[in-house]
């Protein structure tokens, strides 16, 4: 979108004008008030200044990332830039995050300074590589790959330079895949489920069965079970047949889910940062006692409900899966895994995400799992409850993007 800077004077208009749909930068807002900034230009010289309050320079940068389509990107970058010398922590990665929101590449080389000194603080370096994603630039490529592959570097460094990697080749993702870290490993299959939009990434199917199937690992940093992270790389692949193109050529992606008796992705990783934070060691929920599910019995429920469904996928995963199956839909297809550990669902669509839903919902008519929780990929999980409907999961579901579930 073309950028139109406002007028000078209009500062207080365009925040007031975001307010009904940006509440929280009411908080911000007001302090700079209180302190006179009535123009851009008064924002820009509190943003230089190093004498002033570190949390009202922090308070302007959000005025900056909030309004990044109004301000004045000649302006407003050099006295961010500026704030990029301070020894306030905080406003340090305020500054960043102003400036990845600017698109500026002005930015891009002390960026790239931050994130290659390995004296500086790791939560800034990280910072600055997950603003990487904005300025993409083949530039940052050779330092982004030295730092992946540095083992002697930070991990949480080294975890978010590959989250935020792009167009490496194919093989150094496949490489990572059995790399000694469960983090680099976690990211290394993220980034393959990432790259299929722009290449092929089926050469990487056999090393992403054998994640898929047997890493049952966990991050350190951050993240869930690196086999649950494989599993939307590896089922791009065996999709493939069934994707949908539109008559310009360009792809329909398909949706995918996890149905689970156990606490799984963002779930999973709220627990652990929990126990993290209270000092506790890490320790994973229970697995209930009437998880396991027989193959044998799937398949014969699965026949009983779908005449048409297939059990012999173009392209099966058999490390990963125990029973594997499609199922034609009226406006696509449908396909599904049970996992090897007995228990996890794959799923995944090209057809509206109700089918998604509506498989849930009979499996957990026909599951003795308690409980059982829907899981519209790595999103926090729904609880699917006995006469559960279509309707009330989609409900569900749509309620955790609603309240902006973290």
């Amino acid at each position: 979108m073309k950028r139109r800077a406002s007028p000078d004077s209009q500062l207080l208009q365009d925040i007031a004008e975001v307010l009904p749909t940006h509440s929280y930068l009411e908080e911000y807002a007001e302090p700079l008030r209180q302190r006179g900034i009535q123009t851009y230009s008064d924002l820009y010289t509190l943003l230089r200044d190093e004498q002033a309050d570190p949390d009202l320079r922090k308070a302007a940068c959000w005025v900056v990332i909030t309004l990044d389509k109004q301000v004045d990107r000649r302006r407003a970058v050099p006295p961010l830039l500026a704030a990029l010398q301070s020894e306030d922590k905080a406003l340090h990665r305020h500054a960043i995050y102003a400036l990845s929101r600017l698109d500026s590449r002005r930015a891009l080389q002390p960026l790239l300074a931050l994130t290659t000194d390995r004296q500086a603080d790791e939560d800034l370096r990280a910072t600055a590589l997950n603003s990487f994603w904005r300025l993409h630039d083949e530039a940052m490529l050779p330092e982004l790959r030295r730092i992946i592959f540095d083992e002697t570097d930070s991990l949480q460094v080294r975890a978010q330079a590959l989250q935020w990697s792009f167009a490496l080749p194919i093989a150094d993702y496949i490489d990572l895949l059995s790399n000694p870290s469960s983090d680099i490993r976690f990211w290394a299959a993220y980034r393959l489920g990432e790259d299929f939009q722009w290449c092929d990434i089926s050469v990487a199917f056999e090393a992403l069965d054998r994640t898929a199937a047997f890493d049952h690992n966990l991050p350190q940093v951050w993240g869930w079970h690196v086999e649950r992270e494989a599993f939307f790389a590896l089922d791009h692949i065996r999709f493939m047949p069934y994707s949908k193109f539109d008559d310009e050529g360009n792809y329909f992606s398909h949706s995918a889910a996890l149905i689970s008796p156990c606490v799984e992705y963002w779930s999973l990783t709220d627990v652990f940062q929990g126990q993290k934070q209270q000092g506790r060691p890490i320790q994973e929920p229970p697995l209930p006692d009437s998880a396991q599910v027989s193959p044998e019995w799937l398949r014969h429920e699965l026949e009983r409900r779908w005449e048409a469904i297939s059990f012999e996928p173009p392209r099966p995963a058999p490390n990963t899966y125990l029973l594997e199956w499609v199922i034609p839909l009226d406006d696509g297809t449908l396909m599904g895994g049970l996992h090897r550990d007995g228990y996890g669902i794959v799923l995944s669509s090209n057809g509206p995400d109700e089918a998604l839903y509506a498989f849930a919902v009979w499996y957990r008519g026909i599951s003795e799992a308690d409980p059982l929780y829907y899981y519209d990929w790595a999103d926090p999980g729904v609880r699917l409850e006995a006469g559960m409907t279509v309707e009330a999961l989609r409900a569900a579901v749509a309620g955790l993007y609603n309240r902006g579930a973290t």
